[in-house]
């Protein structure tokens, strides 16, 4: 619109000499807005010899973008540091998304919001030796890592080269080396940029990676599709995977996402694609096959298939139960698996989500759609999750997500302890109800532990929050009996109502849930039209009421 932004007076020029003005301009995202630069408006500049008068403008296009830098320590932690190598002082960690002109240099971003300190040995290069007084040590030794799009750069001095787009993600991360038994290596990919929801940035999936860095060119990008790979042995994971796709389908385009089981995995995708892989590690052929060279991909999360176990390659803790997501190189573009290194090789990634049972692989899967803000760090291992509920004086039906480690009723209520005084249950058989009463001694009670799959009626003297940890419960089978059943939605993850009792429809003619506030009951009918019931999904931690018309056996989580 022709807007003056400023004007400069240059004072004299030498011939062939150099000048540098400054002007600020705060433009909006978007463009491109053309940017004039004019000397000698007024021409008040005599400038003898053919054309010198014709050349004293220049205009060139601004875009500006948005892009997301933030740094963090010890492979994704963003609290504050303060430890040797920041002389004991604090260091904040930051996150900024900003907007700048595209093509701005990873470099000049991160000096936007951050005191860089470069190299003391080579001051000259846009190498980051330090970020907001955390220096690099070698005798740690610990370093400035840089990410860009959850991508591993090898050396971290080219983000002098990388020119950013639009929606990008660059983060450093001060880290040192994950040492193995034969190899060591840092993570070449983090799972935290995998989270969507508010952060807007699903990599390593989206922008992909500038493979021609090392020649200079840090425009260009290479982005490669993505395979969701799930166990042909287990095809309820296909729905997971549908569901997998349509999360990364938000920014992801369609084209660029397909899906495939173990057996069916083309050997180009496996070559060419970025994988997701999906399954119980027993069960999907391609977390099996390349288990055994975790080292050689930088896989910090691998399997024992031995003593049956997950272990941590950074921490080398073990654990004998729950899930894991990690994300690493595709080793399938490098040659024959084992035969060469390629951590810090750039490329296709996979990205695999898993357990050691078929219900913690589920839970697994399902944290890349349902639970992404618990990937908080490079790679997530979960052998135990906790849970809260509110209850309100009076009656409240609740149920165990989640398998307590002591499920005796004094310790899964621990939390409330003196604030409830009886808990009921229904015998399923008898129709009659059982009672625990916190004060009897417990050959006086009905039952004394409490266990995923059933309703707790429970009796609360104020509002209160009931918190517990467990793990996650396997594939149940609850046998049902004709008429009322007291039970608990083993999972959680919130499932339809039709879905969740999908193995007993048409053996059930209503479900009741007691509202833990106006302490009126609410109803489900399975032939009624959703805008008639009063609830239609299945949550966890309540507790349902279900008649059915025949005995029979309810599978739950009918995906388990």
């Amino acid at each position: 619109d022709s807007t003056e932004i400023c004007n400069r007076s240059m004072g004299t020029v030498a011939a062939k000499g150099g000048k540098v003005i400054y002007c600020d301009y705060d433009a909006p995202y978007g463009g491109p807005y053309p940017i004039k630069v004019v000397l000698d408006a007024d021409g008040e500049v005599n400038e003898p010899g053919p054309g010198h008068e014709g050349n004293n403008e220049t205009t060139k296009d601004l875009s500006v973008i948005t892009v997301k830098i933030w740094d963090s320590h010890h492979y994704g932690n963003t609290s504050t540091y303060n430890g040797s190598e920041s002389n004991h002082r604090d260091v904040a960690m930051f996150s900024v998304v900003k907007l700048v002109p595209q093509n701005t240099t990873a470099w000049d971003a991160l000096n936007s919001v951050a005191n860089v300190t470069p190299h003391f040995g080579h001051p000259e290069e846009t190498y980051v030796f330090g970020i907001d007084g955390l220096l690099e040590d070698p005798k740690g030794p610990i370093y400035w890592y840089l990410y860009l799009n959850g991508r591993y750069v090898p050396n971290n001095k080219l983000c002098g080269v990388i020119e950013l787009q639009d929606g990008e993600t660059v983060h450093w991360d001060f880290q040192k080396h994950i040492y193995g038994e034969t190899e060591s290596y840092t993570p070449p990919c983090t799972v935290q940029s995998y989270v969507a929801g508010d952060d807007l940035y699903p990599e390593p999936f989206k922008h992909g990676f500038p493979m021609g860095l090392a020649s200079g060119d840090g425009y260009s990008r290479t982005i490669w599709n993505t395979t969701i790979v799930y166990p042909a042995e287990s095809p309820e994971y296909r729905s997971i995977a549908e569901k997998i796709k349509d999360y990364l389908n938000d920014s992801v385009p369609d084209e660029k996402i397909s899906i495939a089981n173990d057996t069916g995995v083309s050997a180009a995708q496996k070559e060419n694609n970025n994988l997701v892989l999906i399954g119980n590690y027993t069960a999907n052929g391609l977390i099996v096959e390349l288990n055994p060279y975790h080292e050689y991909f930088g896989m910090p999360v691998f399997f024992n298939y031995t003593s049956c176990e997950i272990i941590d390659d950074y921490t080398d803790i073990r654990y004998d139960h729950g899930e894991a997501v990690a994300i690493f190189d595709n080793p399938y573009d490098n040659g024959d698996l084992g035969n060469n290194y390629s951590w810090n090789m750039p490329g296709p990634v996979i990205l695999m989500a898993s357990g050691l049972d078929p219900a913690c692989a589920k839970e697994a899967a399902n944290m890349l759609v349902n639970r992404t803000d618990e990937l908080d760090m490079f790679w997530k291992i979960a052998p135990e999750r906790s849970y809260s509920e509110q209850l309100y004086t009076g009656r409240n039906y609740i149920s165990l997500p989640l398998v307590p480690d002591d499920n005796s009723t004094s310790s899964v209520l621990a939390s409330i302890a003196g604030k409830y005084s009886i808990v009921y249950r229904l015998n399923p058989i008898t129709k009659k109800f059982e009672a625990y009463d916190p004060t009897a001694p417990p050959f006086a009670n009905d039952f004394n532990e409490m266990d995923p799959g059933r309703l707790y009626d429970i009796v609360v003297t104020e509002d209160c929050v009931w918190s517990h940890n467990g793990t996650t419960p396997a594939t149940m089978n609850i046998l049902l009996y004709t008429g009322r059943n007291y039970v608990g939605w083993p999972s959680m993850n919130t499932e339809s109502a039709a879905d969740a009792l999908t193995s007993i429809a048409g053996k059930y003619s209503i479900v009741y849930r007691l509202n833990p506030i106006t302490k009126k009951f609410e109803a489900y009918d399975p032939t009624a039209p959703p805008f008639a019931n009063d609830f239609n999904e299945m949550d966890p931690k309540r507790g349902y009421d279900i008649v059915t018309t025949q005995d029979c056996t309810w599978t739950a989580p009918p995906d388990c």
